[in-house]
């Protein structure tokens, strides 16, 4: 996840710790396919309590859905 996306979503407000942490936390840094990645997305917004706004959701939802298991 982009860290200008973090950014919007909430981490304008962290701590310059806790920003660091995220900069270098490998959930956040891993190269992945398409469907991994919208589950790694929606799994560090929830590691880090960022928001997640309802076009970004529906976004998530769909590229996960369009994907194959």
């Amino acid at each position: 996840m982009a860290l200008g996306a973090a950014w919007r979503a909430g981490a304008y407000a962290w701590t310059p710790q806790r920003r660091l942490e995220y900069a270098n936390d490998l959930d956040v840094l891993l190269a992945v396919d398409k469907r991994t990645n919208a589950r790694r997305c929606t799994g560090v917004k929830a590691k880090y309590g960022l928001s997640v706004t309802a076009p970004e959701k529906r976004a998530l939802q769909d590229m996960l859905a369009a994907c194959p298991q």
